[in-house]
């Protein structure tokens, strides 16, 4: 039987929690590891370490040498295993020798790049991680993790068959990418989250020149068509350059799925036409707590950024056979009701949510710089969450009830803090930008609008 243990500091700790066994067993077994203790203490001026289930982890290195050198077994026992930042205080490593891949599995390698000194990692004496001319270069030379080009064109060398989220993070002035054959996987999921206070990531997320992407024919994951990215089967769409030239887009019939980041930053684009695509995946996720009561407030909500920062962006067209997505007007909904996505170049002085609208995306508004208000309903489900979202981004919104009618939905509905404002993951719902209708001049102190020849106007 194998009892766990740890060596920490020069000392020999069994761990008895959920020891099994009959007392000759563990008798045997705690003999065992005493015969081994001048093997288990040798490597402790280095290492400290844990044996668990037959297997150890290297948790601390305390030595000084410029090469380290994990051993493939302790006392017999194998290590599997190595802490992800048993190294974070080393400055002076200048290469890691490891026993088996597994070791490295939880390295943030490029944290020891950030030491212009490192060189490299290697497993089995073959190079892992390593430099090579202005690459950083992982799974022994099929993942590059970072590439500074310093040209206009960024070829990506044959061979690499996987790219990260920050491979090309520093790349202003490339305006033309070419993928080779090679290439079998891009890092696009991981884009699909990130903190909501952070500029968004993405694939070439600094490629504020980008005109086109080319693929080679022979790659069997990837193509491009006319300079945008797909996958192979042309399903999905993974990236339109954010400079291509042109002020309209087709997505082509056969496209079903579209990456998080695919459209963001479009420069030139006024309009966008799609047909039969079936998913338009999300950029980032959490959970909402407002209110417990409040079924809108405790569902996942989500930041929809796939047509975000698109400055030129006035329509978003849908093929109304489509089951899953409509446009009400050029605006983005899904065909269950939820508003996406208002374009942010559309001119609309305030803008009236349609009859049918039930929810409204996080993001819906962002950006919407020619957008002064939003007029909202007194027959829909949201006006609280789309009071907040539209709080962050500055907009009124001016509500179609009198200030009576606000109060009432206010007080059935919400959960009153002091002032008028509720909790928000430390943030506020405020009513500093809510104006309530009035016919007549308002007598009451507050913030009230009403029509002048059709068009909302504040009193």
């Amino acid at each position: 039987m194998d009892i766990d243990f740890t060596v920490e500091n020069g000392e020999i700790t069994i761990t008895t929690d959920g020891l099994t066994g009959t007392l000759a067993e563990v008798n045997t077994a705690i003999a065992n590891i005493n015969s081994k203790q001048t093997d288990l203490l040798c490597v402790s001026a280095d290492f400290d370490f844990e044996a668990i289930g037959g297997e150890i982890t290297i948790t601390a290195y305390k030595g000084s040498a410029s090469v380290v050198t994990i051993p493939a077994e302790i006392a017999g026992i194998p290590v599997c295993y190595v802490g992800e930042s048993i190294f974070d205080n080393s400055n002076n490593i200048r290469q890691i020798n490891l026993p088996n891949e597994t070791c490295a599995k939880d390295f943030d390698i490029e944290k020891f790049f950030l030491n212009l000194d490192f060189q490299g990692i290697n497993i089995l004496n073959r190079k892992y991680a390593y430099r090579e001319s202005d690459m950083l270069l992982s799974d022994y030379g099929e993942t590059l993790l970072y590439y500074k080009n310093s040209g206009t064109t960024l070829t990506i060398p044959v061979g690499i068959k996987t790219i990260t989220t920050e491979t090309f993070s520093d790349q202003s002035i490339v305006e033309t990418v070419r993928i080779p054959a090679s290439l079998e996987y891009i890092d696009e999921e991981q884009l699909s989250y990130f903190s909501i206070e952070s500029e968004p990531l993405q694939f070439f997320s600094e490629g504020d020149k980008l005109i086109k992407i080319e693929v080679d024919a022979a790659n069997t994951k990837y193509k491009d068509i006319d300079g945008v990215l797909f996958s192979k089967d042309g399903k999905v769409l993974i990236k339109y350059p954010c400079c291509k030239i042109g002020t309209h887009y087709n997505i082509p019939d056969e496209v079903e799925i579209i990456c998080p980041c695919a459209f963001f930053g479009c420069r030139f684009l006024n309009s966008i036409y799609f047909a039969n695509v079936q998913l338009i995946k999300r950029n980032y996720r959490y959970y909402d707590r407002i209110n417990q009561d409040d079924s809108y407030f405790n569902r996942e909500i989500f930041f929809e950024l796939c047509f975000s920062d698109c400055e030129a962006l006035t329509t978003i067209t849908v093929n109304f056979t489509n089951a899953e997505y409509k446009d009400i007007d050029g605006v983005l909904c899904t065909a269950t009701g939820e508003l996406l996505k208002y374009p942010e170049a559309r001119v609309c002085v305030n803008y009236v949510i349609p009859d049918g609208v039930k929810y409204v995306n996080s993001g819906a508004f962002r950006n919407a710089r020619l957008l002064n208000g939003v007029m909202i309903s007194q027959n829909v489900t949201y006006r609280r969450a789309l009071l907040y979202f539209l709080q962050k981004d500055n907009k009124k919104a001016f509500y179609c009830g009198t200030t009576t009618q606000w109060n009432t939905y206010k007080s059935e509905n919400w959960k009153q803090g002091t002032e008028n404002e509720f909790g928000h993951d430390g943030n506020v719902i405020s009513e500093r930008l809510l104006f309530c209708f009035s016919d007549t001049q308002p007598t009451e102190e507050g913030k009230y609008w009403h029509y002048v020849n059709g068009v909302p106007t504040e009193w």
